[in-house]
């Protein structure tokens, strides 16, 4: 997924006290150090998405700035 990503790419989140990461290398850094323990599941074209342990329940929205086919900018916004 890193790979997806600008070099210059920013990642925050929303909700959780975490980040943000700026940079590539920053992004593949924070993933390497704690690394996700579910996958995201898309729900809708707006953004939402649940968790993929409970596919039915709205966790929050991805906000995606793409840039020359890359992720330039991810916001992940957790619901509680």
């Amino acid at each position: 997924m890193v790979a997806a990503f600008t070099e210059d790419a920013e990642l925050r989140f929303e909700g959780i006290p975490v980040g943000p990461f700026i940079g590539r290398d920053a992004i593949a850094e924070a993933y390497r150090a704690q690394p996700p323990d579910d996958e995201i599941v898309l729900l809708d074209a707006d953004g939402t998405y649940a968790w993929a342990g409970r596919p039915g329940v709205p966790a929050g929205r991805l906000f995606l700035t793409e840039r020359a086919g890359e992720i330039a900018r991810l916001v992940i916004r957790y619901d509680r």
